[in-house]
């Protein structure tokens, strides 16, 4: 008989889930790339990233420590194309809100490249200001903390996409 797809249930109701699915959650993320991801060659021993990441996914007892052995674990993956979304715990961990402007990595530095309100020119603040620091903490070491949950293709995309999370606040 010819294959019949039926979606995974998606457990969208469990924010922060009893061990057994925290587990399924792991082998979910490590065997679709195990089995489909054309690149893996390039994204180092993927064997090795799941009995690394089974004890943080036993240990996650939060919501929010579930959500960062997701992003983690996604992160490893090293492809600008994938991204975790949708669990709540992501705008504790990242914030709600985004600032009105689109940026690049320039130089080791975050450059305003673009305003999303014409308003946002009457702030003070300029296309080509480099932003230096976010709540009184230098960009740099908001950026490295949160390279970790970032997957991305190069080191440029991986600093910009940190880098606009590093703005995102209340």
């Amino acid at each position: 008989p010819a294959p019949l797809w039926r979606p995974d249930n998606p457990y969208s109701e469990l924010h922060s889930p009893e061990l057994p699915h925290r587990l399924l959650a792991a082998f979910r993320i490590w065997s679709i790339i195990d089995r489909f991801y054309p690149y893996k060659h390039l994204i180092g021993d993927w064997h090795a990233v799941l009995p690394e990441f089974i004890p943080r996914f036993e240990a996650a007892e939060t919501e929010d420590d579930y959500a960062r052995a997701v992003l983690e674990m996604t992160a490893r993956i090293a492809d600008t194309h994938t991204i975790a979304y949708g669990h709540p715990a992501l705008s504790r961990i990242f914030g709600v809100a985004s600032p009105p402007i689109e940026g690049r990595w320039i130089e080791q530095q975050f450059v305003v490249t673009r305003f999303h309100w014409a308003e946002v020119a009457q702030s003070g603040l300029s296309l080509g200001d480099v932003i230096l620091s976010i709540d009184d903490e230098p960009l740099a070491v908001r950026v490295a903390s949160l390279q970790k949950y970032v997957a991305a293709s190069t080191e440029i995309a991986q600093n910009l996409r940190a880098a606009l999370l590093a703005l995102r606040g209340p």
